[in-house]
Formats: structure tokens, sequence, C-alpha cells
């Protein structure tokens, strides 16, 4: 009878271990809202400037390198014009 209550008294330190173990150690406390807030909104900001700067580079590589065209003429609003009214054929 020894034994047996030996052997709870072990799986019930175990057990307590266990849940020990389970806890949440939190070893930076949280930010404020406001500065998660700024934070979210500063890497969207910077996903999409990358993604913007992304585009423009492969806008001048593609008209200007692949195309064989003046690279200047991709920021030129006439260009769109023509290419727009090429695909949007009246």
């Amino acid at each position: 009878m020894g034994t047996q209550q030996e052997e709870r008294q072990q799986l019930e330190k175990e057990k307590k271990q266990g849940k020990e173990k389970k806890k949440k150690i939190m070893l930076v406390r949280k930010r404020p809202l406001r500065q998660r807030i700024l934070l979210f909104m500063a890497k969207w900001l910077f996903i999409f400037f990358c993604f913007f700067a992304a585009l423009v580079a492969g806008l001048i590589v593609g008209f200007g390198v692949l195309g064989k065209e003046d690279w200047r003429l991709v920021i030129d609003i006439e260009t769109w014009k023509h290419i727009y009214n090429l695909v949007f054929k009246d």
C-alpha cells in the first residue's frame, strides 16, 4: 500500500510540473495600443513602398531594356494614354 501512495504522489508532482511548464512566460511586456497601431501602419507603408519601387523598376527594365526604348518614356503620361487606347480600342 505504501508504494501505491508514493506512486500517486509522484504522479501528482509530475502533473503539477507539467502544468507549470505550460504557463506562458512573457519576457517583454506588451506595447501600448498607439505604438502597436503606428508600427502596423509603418510596416504596411514600407511594404507598399517596396511594391511601388519594384513596379517602377520593372517598368523601366521592361520598357527600356527589353523593349529597347528610352526608359524615360515610362514616366510620360502620353505613353500610358497610348497603351490604354491600344488595349481598350473603341
